[in-house]
């Protein structure tokens, strides 16, 4: 590239950033975020009947609650994805292990929990979820197994937090006598 032609561009992107920045700037009329007007503050500004001292002032602050009213805070519930990528029985440590992931969530701190269930009994083993590249992974959910008859049991797998939740297909592992 040419000096002029990498000065032309350099120019460009810093005019187009320029140009970019002044509404964010601008006091002049237009909508907030809800779509709602900003001219009536305008216009109480401009209004010669209205005191100098004491103008209004308009924020995006939320409305203060009123008596019995909830205020929601969180972002809504994602549903997600939950797979059991490997349940299994381990004779050498007589256990119950699992493992699995949550997508498209990629998070730290959510709750994976782990339901096993026979007959009627249902023992569970919690972990944190962990985010990896592309998912959240709930590694290593371990239920000892004094905890677990000999038979087979049913292995889901829930994923709890702020922003997701999910459930797994339900997975049968044997428990050996």
């Amino acid at each position: 590239m040419t000096r002029s032609t990498t000065a032309r561009r350099s120019l460009a992107a810093v005019t187009l950033a320029a140009v970019c920045a002044l509404p964010a700037c601008s006091s002049q009329e237009g909508t907030d975020e809800a779509g709602a007007s900003s001219s009536a503050t305008s216009a109480a500004a401009e209004s010669p009947s209205a005191p100098d001292e004491e103008t209004a002032e308009v924020t995006d602050a939320p409305a203060e609650e009123e008596a019995g009213e909830p205020v929601v805070t969180d972002a809504p519930v994602e549903d997600t994805s939950v797979a059991i990528s490997n349940a299994y029985w381990d004779p050498a440590e007589a256990a119950l292990f699992a493992y699995g992931f949550v997508s498209p969530v990629v998070e730290d701190g959510g709750t994976c929990t782990l339901l096993v269930s026979r007959d009627g009994a249902t023992v569970r083993a919690t972990v944190d979820g962990m985010a990896d590249a592309t998912t959240t992974v709930c590694d290593r959910l371990v239920l000892p197994g004094e905890e677990l008859s000999p038979g087979t049991w049913s292995v889901v797998l829930q994923y709890e937090s702020g922003s997701a939740s999910g459930e797994s297909a339900p997975y049968d592992v044997e428990v050996p006598e």
